[in-house]
This record gives structure tokens, C-alpha cells and sequence, in this order.
């Protein structure tokens, strides 16, 4: 089963870091990594917690201990990785 991995939503360090650990066990094949973009009129309107380097090392983070799968950027990172953004 797919499933897409939401950053930005307001769970912390740690909790990224125990999905990372658990799509290893899971051996994922491929990890697609959402990150919010929040938008006026929802429930995360102002959540405003990503920043570049941060969205980078979420990614790094999924590379690091996800080395043979592909990781994917899903929704959010034109957003949210602004001049970072290949």
C-alpha cells in the first residue's frame, strides 16, 4: 500500500524520524514526502513550521536510512523548498 508521507503537520522531530525507521523495517519501495502548503480557510491556515533546509534534511533523513528506495517530493515542495527547488 502507498502511502504518502505528510510534513508540516504539526508532529515533531522524533516523529519523522520514527516513520523514517519504520518504512525501513517496512522495506517501502518507494516514499513519497508531502510537504504542507498550508492554505486560508483549513485548519493548518498560518502553519508556517517548513523551512528549505529543513525540508532538506527531512529528505536526507529518508535517503539516509532508506538508501535503495526511491524517494519521491509529493505535494508542497515547489512551496516550501523555495530557491532550494530543483
Amino acid at each position: 500500500m502507498l502511502q504518502v508521507i505528510p510534513i508540516g503537520m504539526k508532529e515533531t522531530k522524533q516523529d519523522v524520524i520514527q516513520m523514517a525507521l519504520a518504512l525501513k523495517e517496512l522495506e517501502a519501495a518507494s516514499i513519497p514526502v508531502n510537504f504542507l502548503h498550508a492554505m486560508e480557510g483549513t485548519i493548518l491556515e498560518g502553519t508556517d513550521e517548513l523551512n528549505p533546509l529543513y525540508c532538506l534534511k527531512v529528505l536526507c533523513l529518508f535517503l539516509f536510512t532508506n538508501p535503495t528506495t526511491e524517494i519521491r517530493m509529493s505535494g508542497g515542495h515547489e512551496v516550501n523548498l523555495r530557491s532550494l527547488h530543483l
